[in-house]
């Protein structure tokens, strides 16, 4: 049996204190696979002219995928913040915003955090990522488009109103959670 996806409480974060001097930071999340699209991400950020306004900080462990992006991107400020040794809050207090590059994601968890503590997030506009993110992340047709959105100034991408889960989604995941615990009893009986 399987349950939708459920959203995590909300991370306290604290903003980074930024200069308007100093580059955009921006929080990538895992190291795992090409599916995270790193690749024609960093392609992306060169093609764009935006090296020197940038830095990246990817949230993940070191693999060997990782490693091949550090070689191929060396002239790029990329380091890793390794997972098992900092919380997502404490990740997302070092970055000014959230990025994903990644075409073929399902629900993140990571990005339901970011969203919930008011963090800034630029996501390629995906219907999975509209499920789930509408109303809080800002959504971009290419890459291109994504990676423009990333320099700017510090605080200048904040929502107004904080973002809220939709309430589907919440009602979907109480509604099976309820079921497995019925069902959970039956079987105990």
């Amino acid at each position: 049996m399987f349950a939708p996806n459920r959203f995590p409480e909300p991370a306290k974060r604290v903003a980074p204190v930024r200069s308007s001097s100093q580059v955009t930071t921006v929080g990538l999340l895992g190291t795992d696979s090409a599916k995270k699209n790193y690749d024609r991400f960093f392609t992306a950020v060169r093609g764009a002219a935006l090296s020197s306004r940038l830095a990246f900080r990817v949230y993940g462990h070191d693999t060997a995928y990782f490693r091949d992006i550090l070689d191929k991107f060396s002239d790029l400020q990329i380091a890793l913040a390794r997972s098992d040794e900092a919380s997502i809050e404490q990740f997302m207090s070092s970055v000014d915003v959230f990025a994903s590059a990644s075409e073929q994601e399902g629900f993140g968890r990571p990005i339901a955090s970011a969203l919930l503590a008011g963090m800034p997030v630029e996501l390629l506009d995906r219907p999975v990522f509209r499920e789930f993110f509408t109303g809080g992340a800002r959504f971009h047709t290419d890459l291109y488009a994504l990676v423009l959105s990333l320099p700017q100034l510090p605080g200048s991408n904040e929502r107004d109103t904080p973002y809220l889960p939709p309430a589907e989604v919440i009602d979907a995941y109480a509604s099976a959670n309820g079921e497995i615990r019925r069902l959970g009893s039956i079987a105990l009986k």
